[in-house]
């Protein structure tokens, strides 16, 4: 075997105390750890514990707090959407009453019970409320939008909510209550 026992190194194997040894045995080997533990911190280490969990606690809570916050936003929008179908709905049969009030008065002014004016102010309410019934699909088409926007639905995404009150009258009074 010709090989070397010992092994030059130029630059010095660093040993402990700023030492170095030029030689090393070939099969030798050297670890060398380094551990810096503070003798006294005064309590910052298990202060800065504390600081963490109470960290953690935070942001648990912001958590909970967005969690909330997000159901009530979608509830609102729930909410929003069947207001808007409902003044849909009622805009529509407004133009319906306001069209069988035009017929009654062009009716009324064949047997000369009703001026041309009249006529003109009924075209004139049923003009009004077919705009209020386009204003209101209009509303009714950006609240589902918003809606699904909210529930990460397309915009476009059909939407039909169903109302789970009933209104519920008794002596004049009226109360909401649950359908069964």
């Amino acid at each position: 075997d010709n090989e070397q026992a010992f092994r030059f190194y130029p630059q010095g194997i660093p040993l402990p105390g700023n030492l170095r040894f030029p030689f090393r045995q070939k099969e030798g080997f050297a670890f060398r750890t380094r551990l810096d533990v503070p003798l006294y911190t005064s309590g910052t280490v298990r202060q800065g514990i504390k600081a963490a969990q109470a960290d953690l606690k935070t942001a648990d809570l912001d958590v909970a707090g967005a969690r909330r916050d997000l159901m009530l936003q979608v509830a609102e929008e729930y909410v929003a959407v069947l207001r808007a179908q409902r003044d849909a709905e009622v805009a529509d049969r407004t133009v319906g009453n306001f069209e069988a009030h035009l017929l009654d008065v062009r009716m009324l002014l064949t047997y000369q019970r009703a001026t041309p004016n009249d006529v003109l102010a009924a075209q004139v309410a049923v003009s009004d409320a077919r705009q209020a019934a386009i204003r209101a699909r209009n509303f009714l088409d950006i609240s589902r939008a918003v809606y699904n926007r909210r529930l990460g639905r397309p915009p476009t995404w059909p939407v039909w909510l169903r109302s789970e009150a009933r209104r519920v009258g008794k002596g004049g009074r009226s109360r909401w209550s649950p359908e069964h």
